[in-house]
C-alpha cells in the first residue's frame, strides 16, 4: 500500500436516462468511499456536484474556484483527506492569456481553470503539490493551455502530481510535452497497470480499443508508482460517469 492514493475523475456535468446527475450522486460517493483516495482531482464539478460532495464525503476538505469565478461554474477542485494531509497553500487560475481574471483565449470553446494545492503529509512531513485541470478541445487552445500547465508544474521545486481530463491521447503533442521533462505518466511507471481508455460515453465506446484522455502524471525522480488502475467497474450495476476514474498508489522515493 502506497503512502498516497490519488484519484482523478471527470464527474460529467450532464447525463440522461439512468445516468442523470441526480442518479449518479450516490454512485460517485460509493466509488470514492471504496477507494478512499488521499487526494481526488475532479473535473466538470458543477455547483451541484460540489455541494453534494462537500456535504457527503466524510473526512475531506476541498480547494478550488469555479471557472465562472468564485463558486460559479464547473470546478477542477481538489479534495483531500484531512487525517492524512495538511493544506499549506492553494490557487486557481484561468488557462488563458489573462489568467487572473475570468477569461478564455486561443479559440477555447469553454472557460478552463487549473487548481493546485501544496500539501503536507501528516505522518512524515513530506510536502508536495497536486495540480488538477481540464484542457479544452480545438487546434491551438489545447497546446497553449498545456504549456501553462507545464509552466505551473515547473514553478515548484518539490514533488508534483498532476491529474486531469486533458481531452487528448498519448500521441498528441501536449502529452509529449508533459512527459518530456521531469514528469512521467504513472501508467508507464509501474508493472501493475491497466491498458484501457478512460472515456466511454456512458458505455457507447469500447475502451479496449481506445486510449486514455485522463491522466495522472508524477515527477519521476520523486515517486514510486505501485499501481495504476482505470476504474472500469460499475456501482450496483450502474455507471458512475461517462469517464472511468484513474486511480494511482504512490510512495515517495528516499
Amino acid at each position: 500500500m502506497g503512502q498516497l492514493h490519488v484519484m482523478s475523475l471527470n464527474l460529467c456535468c450532464w447525463g440522461y436516462d439512468d445516468n442523470t446527475v441526480d442518479k449518479r450522486l450516490e454512485r460517485v460517493k460509493t466509488l470514492i468511499d471504496k477507494y478512499k483516495p488521499c487526494m481526488l482531482g475532479v473535473q466538470e464539478a458543477t455547483p451541484k456536484w460540489m455541494e453534494y460532495l462537500s456535504s457527503n464525503l466524510e473526512g475531506y476538505a476541498h480547494v478550488g474556484e469555479g471557472r465562472e469565478g468564485g463558486g460559479k461554474g464547473e470546478h477542477t477542485a481538489i479534495f483531500y483527506r484531512t487525517d492524512r494531509l495538511n493544506l499549506i497553500e492553494t490557487d486557481t487560475f484561468w488557462l488563458s492569456e489573462t489568467p487572473r481574471v475570468v477569461s478564455k483565449s486561443w479559440g477555447s470553446r469553454c472557460l478552463r481553470v487549473l487548481t493546485w494545492a501544496k500539501l503536507r503529509l501528516v505522518e512524515t512531513g513530506k510536502e508536495f503539490v497536486h495540480v488538477n485541470t481540464h484542457i479544452d478541445f480545438g487546434e491551438l487552445a489545447p497546446i497553449m493551455q498545456t504549456r501553462m500547465v507545464l509552466d505551473n508544474i515547473n514553478s515548484f521545486d518539490i514533488p508534483v502530481i498532476c491529474t486531469g481530463d486533458f481531452n487528448f491521447t498519448e500521441d498528441y503533442e501536449g502529452y509529449k510535452l508533459l512527459t518530456s521533462g521531469k514528469m512521467g505518466d504513472s501508467k508507464y511507471l509501474t508493472s501493475d497497470s491497466t491498458n484501457i481508455a478512460t472515456f466511454h460515453g456512458y458505455g457507447k465506446i469500447d475502451v479496449s480499443q481506445e486510449k486514455p484522455i485522463d491522466f495522472c502524471f508524477v515527477s519521476k525522480d520523486d515517486f514510486i508508482v505501485n499501481c495504476y488502475k482505470v476504474l472500469d467497474e460499475k456501482i450496483n450495476g450502474e455507471l458512475y460517469s461517462d469517464h472511468h476514474a484513474v486511480y494511482v498508489e504512490l510512495d515517495f522515493k528516499g
